[in-house]
């Protein structure tokens, strides 16, 4: 099993991971691992640009399985300001969705960065169950909404053994003056 994860288009982030893993014929599970209020705020270096959220902000932990297997360890960080009452919503679909059809905000920019480190067995808030040293890709990641205020701050760890990356980029259109 390996799967694909597009960066680079706003349109493969609005997929559902879930809608995802039934195309390519896996069975999807999600588990809420954590669901807490941050009133301090929160803020991450991002492709070496500092990014915060004034709190306060919504922590959204879930671990989400293919076929039984962990893929993905996921944290969000939310705004709690721009997306008023979010904690009492399930997501059914993509947050960015979410973000844009019921909070009416047009997201105007996504920053990512992808690593890469190795969890060992042992290794504290491992879920992975892995036996033997596992590699895994770190995305960090921040979305921003037209105006530039950070709606969400991403932190997710991908199964580097069943993960592979692809990157759609568009050119801009460049308007020249003479």
């Amino acid at each position: 099993m390996h799967l694909t994860r597009m960066l680079g288009s706003l349109d493969a982030i609005k997929e559902s991971f879930e809608d995802n893993l039934i195309h390519e014929g896996f069975t999807p599970k999600n588990i809420l691992m954590e669901k807490t209020v941050i009133e301090n705020g929160i803020s991450t270096n991002v492709n070496g640009q500092v990014f915060s959220i004034d709190g306060p902000v919504l922590k959204y932990r879930r671990l989400r399985y293919a076929n039984d297997i962990l893929m993905k360890d996921d944290t969000r960080y939310i705004s709690m300001t721009a997306c008023r009452n979010i904690h009492l919503i399930e997501p059914t679909q993509p947050l960015i969705r979410i973000y844009e059809e019921k909070y009416k905000l047009q997201i105007e920019n996504v920053h990512r960065t992808i690593g890469t480190m190795v969890l060992y067995p042992e290794s504290n808030d491992n879920y992975f169950e892995n036996e033997i040293p596992l590699s895994v890709f770190i995305l960090n990641g921040v979305c921003i909404a037209q105006g530039g205020s950070v709606i969400e701050i991403e932190y997710s760890l991908y199964r580097g053994d069943k993960y592979q990356f692809s990157v759609d980029a568009k050119p801009q259109l460049v308007n020249i003056k003479s």
